[in-house]
């Protein structure tokens, strides 16, 4: 089989096995919640593993993170200075990263922020309409203040409730009971920042297997790829089972995007395999790029995955464990890759590159 028909094979088997790996934790999910709402003495046991998926995640988003793409930062740093001449240590990769996490913080609550006045002021604009229907009717005054009085009731009922079970009820809503806290204003903004820094990493693993010249190694790189692919794509579906309950739809919408965007890079890649390219310009995308998403995978890790986590003070020990768990997996896929140089994107990969996308440009910075 020709590298170009076994790259176009390995594009469809991309989609369908990171589809299916990011979708199987919703199910997984819509069961743990049945075992919750029907057995009562079996509801401690799906707590405890969704618990775990969770800091797996935490600790799968951790070590790719800094074992993946941090260390490719720091890679394509490297090549630009070699090819601009340019002798520093500062630390470059680093302040892009942190820059990536601002940017993030800052979007979510400006989001957050246009969000709160939106509501606050059709709050207003409701209570101006019973304020005037009031004084139209005000022989409905003394019925419509018990109802008021009725509800306010309620809620302080409900609420008393609530706070008898800090580390979550049974009377709770499942995802409740392992300590989240929803807002989901926030939980949209981060899913979709989360989304856009993990299709732009995508991006680029795709392109670099699209560029691939010999069958041995579209074989490797298309193996190492579906590995990290299914386990990130397992942790990102049960973040956004967790956070967006009940919207299907939605995280089937996620998904499918997440999943796409190998291929569609794959086949950039492969669209310009026999293009031009300066080597500096190309360094400095991928650079910023993966720089941003090393910032969002830190705000995502810290403040979607572990903070929430750490509210209920339950079971911490095998949090941590599940934690160590994850990102042990990607450490051990980092060593096992580490000949080929994807995960770890050493010197051998941008030889690579260079010897085969580059072998017809001109490289001058």
């Amino acid at each position: 089989m020709e590298p170009l028909q076994l790259k176009i094979t390995f594009l469809f088997l991309l989609f369908v096995v990171t589809l299916l790996a990011g979708i199987f934790p919703v199910k997984l999910l819509q069961i743990l919640r049945k075992q919750v709402t029907s057995d009562k003495k079996r509801r401690r046991w799906p707590s405890i593993t969704l618990c775990s998926l969770s800091c797996f995640n935490g600790g799968v988003f951790l070590a790719t993170c800094f074992l993946h793409l941090l260390p490719e930062v720091r890679e394509d740093l490297l090549v630009i200075k070699r090819l601009f001449n340019w002798d520093s240590d500062y630390p470059l990769a680093e302040l892009i990263s942190c820059l990536g996490f601002f940017l993030v913080f800052f979007i979510e609550e400006m989001v957050t922020f246009c969000l709160s006045r939106r509501r606050a002021k059709r709050m207003a604009q409701e209570e101006n309409v019973v304020v005037q229907q009031n004084e139209e009717n005000p022989s409905r005054n003394i019925a419509s203040d018990r109802r008021d009085y009725q509800v306010v009731e309620m809620l302080t009922v409900t609420n008393s409730e609530t706070h008898r079970h800090p580390t979550g009820s049974v009377e709770e809503d499942p995802l409740l009971c392992v300590g989240l806290k929803l807002h989901p204003h926030n939980h949209e903004v981060r899913s979709l920042t989360f989304l856009v820094a993990l299709s732009v990493h995508s991006l680029i693993e795709g392109f670099a297997l699209g560029v691939q010249t010999n069958n041995e190694s579209v074989i490797a790189l298309f193996l190492s790829i579906v590995i990290h692919k299914c386990i990130v794509a397992f942790g990102v579906g049960v973040q956004l089972a967790r956070t967006h309950v009940r919207k299907f739809q939605l995280i089937l919408l996620f998904m499918i995007i997440f999943a796409a965007m190998t291929p569609v890079g794959c086949s950039i890649g492969i669209s310009l395999h026999q293009g031009s390219m300066q080597t500096s310009t190309r360094s400095m995308v991928n650079m910023v790029l993966n720089g941003l998403s090393v910032g969002t995978f830190l705000y995502v890790t810290f403040f979607e995955v572990f903070h929430h986590e750490l509210e209920n003070c339950e079971n911490n020990l095998l949090k941590l464990l599940s934690a160590i768990i994850g990102f042990s997996t990607i450490s051990f896929l980092r060593v096992l890759n580490h000949d080929h140089g994807h995960l770890g994107h050493d010197h051998s990969m941008h030889d690579m590159l260079n010897s085969t996308f580059f072998e017809n440009s001109t490289i001058t910075p």
